[in-house]
């Protein structure tokens, strides 16, 4: 027997539209401002709004009441729940019909909003992947969040959908470049938190417009565009944080291969302190899939270690319990109940196992430990967070006598390997602005000088480091917008770019200045404007 479909529907004040009918009247504090079967205006929906008036009950539409435009929006926004549905990332999501009917009926009460309409088709205009992106993230946060049971979420769930709007303002070719993004791109990709925050404001959705700007902000104090720690935001903000990371490393983009699900939180737990991790731990019990290595609660009571995942069917993974291993069966008589716990090898613990690593010798568990420890950090904070803390770990270690110079010497020599490496991959990619280092002959310390130059590169600047007698050839071929010496005296220069000079001592206290930070500008150039010379 077919279910009569409810005759009404509560829609959020800002999702109403003009010639909507009340199906109840509107009372306020115990008032009633409008009757039942009163049509609703545009001067009296903006009425509402400035008085923060919550929920309305308004008679339902008949599908054929609702224009083109809604109708094919809404057509392909159900279609792509439909597809969401079948993909195995999405786990035991989307199972559940009155969660599909929650998610469906959230989007259309959104979509009747003609601007917040036209705005999420500008992601659909601008880009496949950013409007595929936007419809992902809306469902799977906005269910998380309905599975958390917060409260008002039809509230603030369309700032799920809208945070990344500020997107369409940058170029497509940049966002879809095959190479690691130069410093100076990677500050205009970031512009588009702070743009997209702007436009949900114009939006009327003050509310939600922090969504924008605080996406890739990040617990610890390691995003951006204000390293924001965990009591700066909201749990609304922490649950988009991690649902928007799973959503980009699971989903297939032109250059970028899409991770498993599992593979995904392995990534997220690496990560460390960046996400709330107690939230990051029901996201994984609401998808249900668990990575390898994670131990469970079974519904029978036991405790068992996720050994391997079904490629094909990953909510039935291979398990071992005390007394076997099994992979869990299909007639589901035996499920996971929840994750009990979850270790990986952190940013923190990853360092510690480069530098025994590097101090013993071996260089191809450097190496893997390395590569690692890299995917912990943005690009930009490789020199703070990796190279200048095992660089000064291993001078720590000679001067309590723990490691000897010939150990110490095969240690920089290995870590010399990493630089070269690396610098070599700097100097593949397209830097803002030249730097001359000029060594003098009382610069003994060629460790020091290769960390100097990494964290140039890192902070948007191409150095090239050159003996004081040959300079003047680099001068000749290429403009340089700065010159810094490094060594006991400093050179005079007859040309007209700043001209900084550092002693060793110093070049060592101000990459100590730097060790372990998080640097989001200019904070480079600020400290070495103390060392530098007149014209």
């Amino acid at each position: 027997m077919a279910v009569a479909q409810k005759s009404y529907e509560y829609c959020t004040v800002h999702t109403v539209c003009s010639g909507d009918e009340l199906y109840s009247d509107l009372r306020v504090e115990n008032q009633v401002w409008m009757r039942s079967g009163h049509i609703l205006t545009e001067h009296e929906i903006e009425f509402l709004k400035k008085r923060h008036i919550g929920t309305i009950c308004v008679k339902r539409r008949k599908f054929n009441d609702i224009d083109e435009s809604l109708k094919s929006v809404t057509d392909l926004f159900f279609q792509a729940v439909g597809y969401n549905s079948l993909e195995m990332r999405y786990g035991r999501t989307l199972k559940d019909s009155t969660d599909i009917q929650f998610i469906k009926e959230l989007f259309l009460s959104y979509m009747k909003n003609a601007q917040w309409r036209e705005h999420f088709l500008m992601l659909k205009d601008f880009d496949g992947y950013l409007y595929r992106h936007a419809t992902d993230v809306f469902t799977l946060a906005t269910l998380f969040a309905k599975h958390e049971n917060m409260p008002n979420i039809s509230q603030f769930a369309i700032g799920y959908l809208l945070y990344d709007i500020g997107t369409v303002y940058t170029s497509l070719l940049l966002l879809q470049k095959k190479d690691p993004f130069t410093n100076a791109e990677q500050r205009v990709v970031q512009q588009h938190v702070e743009r997209g925050e702007i436009m949900l404001e114009s939006l009327g959705l003050e509310r939600v417009s922090h969504f924008s700007k605080q996406h890739h902000e990040r617990i610890d104090g390691s995003g951006y565009p204000y390293a924001l720690t965990e009591e700066d935001l909201s749990v609304e903000v922490q649950l988009l944080q991690i649902v928007d990371t799973y959503s980009a490393l699971t989903m297939k983009r032109a250059h970028q291969p899409a991770m498993s699900a599992s593979e995904a939180f392995e990534h997220m737990y690496r990560l460390g302190t960046q996400f709330n991790k107690q939230l990051l731990n029901r996201f994984i019990e609401f998808i249900g899939i668990y990575p390898q290595g994670s131990i469970v609660a079974l519904t029978t009571g036991e405790e068992a270690v996720v050994e391997a995942n079904n490629e094909l069917m990953q909510l039935l993974p291979r398990v071992r319990t005390a007394h076997k291993s099994m992979i869990l069966p299909m007639d589901l008589s035996v499920t996971i109940k929840r994750l009990v716990s979850y270790e990986v090898d952190t940013a923190k613990e990853l360092f510690t196992h480069l530098s025994n690593y590097l101090i013993k010798g071996d260089t191809q568990h450097v190496q893997r430990y390395y590569e690692q420890l890299k995917l912990c950090y943005a690009r930009k904070d490789w020199s703070t967070q990796i190279f200048i803390p095992i660089y000064h770990l291993l001078q720590m270690l000679k001067r309590t006598n723990y490691l000897q110079t010939a150990h110490l010497q095969h240690a920089l020599s290995k870590l010399q390997l990493l630089l070269d490496d690396t610098l070599q991959q700097f100097r593949n990619e397209n830097v803002d602005e030249p730097v001359l280092l000029v060594t003098t002959n009382t610069t003994e310390n060629p460790t020091l000088i290769k960390i100097f130059k990494s964290l140039l590169y890192t902070q948007g600047f191409s150095a090239y480091a050159k003996s004081k007698e040959s300079y003047e050839q680099v001068l000749e071929q290429m403009h340089m917008e700065y010159i810094i010496t490094i060594g006991d005296h400093p050179y005079q220069f007859s040309t007209k770019q700043q001209n900084f000079h550092l002693t060793e001592p110093q070049l060592n206290s101000l990459l100590a200045h730097f060790s372990g930070k998080y640097m989001t500008g200019k904070e480079l150039e600020t400290y070495l404007k103390k060392y530098k010379r007149p014209f």
